[in-house]
């Protein structure tokens, strides 16, 4: 801008004075995303310094976030507004269930996975369900992929031998009962020659006894109904009271 300056009451001239007005910087930055864990670098330009949220250029969120950023010119103008970064983290935790916590040798569960987008499993198959049929206690691993993002699972699928429940080798005194497995009430028929009176004795598949749980006498045996019980293999022990004792296995399923 140019001005004319003309001092009071001086018969002199006026005199032309010359003022320059320096720009304001406009910044710009980039944005990206990283997955968790990762780091992003932000690289303004537009103007000869900077000042950033949070301090520092190299930056890790753990969730999506923004970040400003103001720049000074060369000629100490700083930028009107402000340039804004967002980085979006994505999440790469990879879960799976099983429908079944525990079944027998043989027995099929179904294999879910989540959190991903693509999953590749131990057994081979690339979908986000798989069924399984294993004779022991197994591990899956679960690698699942979300946008260039890994991670990774390990799922334990627990098997019982269930021996208890048909082999005519586990005991001489066997139990008959139905159905089983069972959502928790079972029916059953006392052993051949098994005298009365008895007691019935309950396990949890970690050992422990058990006592939440109801019988009703039928006319050759009894009803037992679980409350609340998790699903699992439980031992059940009748115990005369001229010793005799019948041991089976009961399994509780999802």
């Amino acid at each position: 801008y140019s001005y004319y300056v003309n001092e009071l009451n001086c018969a002199d001239p006026p005199h032309l004075v010359s003022v320059n007005v320096n720009p304001n910087p406009t910044v710009a930055v980039n944005s990206g995303s990283i997955c968790v864990g990762e780091t992003f670098t932000l690289v303004p330009q537009g103007a000869n310094s900077y000042t950033v949220s949070g301090g520092s250029y190299t930056v890790s969120p753990a969730f999506t976030s923004t970040y400003s950023v103001l720049g000074t010119s060369s000629l100490g103008c700083l930028s009107v507004n402000s340039a804004i970064s967002t980085i979006t983290v994505v999440s790469t935790i990879i879960s799976a269930s099983s429908t079944q916590s525990s079944i027998c040798s043989g027995q099929t569960a179904v294999l879910s996975a989540s959190g991903g987008i693509t999953y590749t499993w131990s057994t081979g198959a690339n979908t986000s369900s798989i069924v399984i049929s294993p004779n022991i206690t197994t591990n899956y691993t679960i690698n699942g992929s979300n946008n260039g993002c890994k991670g990774s699972f390990v799922l334990s699928q627990n098997v019982s031998p269930c021996l208890g429940l048909n082999d005519p080798n586990a005991n001489n005194l066997l139990l008959s009962i139905y159905p089983n497995p069972s959502k928790g009430l079972f029916y059953l028929k006392l052993p051949e020659h098994f005298e009365l009176p008895y007691k019935v004795f309950l396990e949890d598949p970690s050992g422990r006894s058990i006592s939440n749980f109801k019988i009703k006498q039928e006319n050759t045996g009894f009803s037992l109904e679980f409350e609340n019980a998790a699903p699992g293999v439980y031992i059940i022990r009748l115990i005369s009271e001229y010793g005799q004792v019948s041991t089976s296995r009961l399994l509780i399923a999802d």
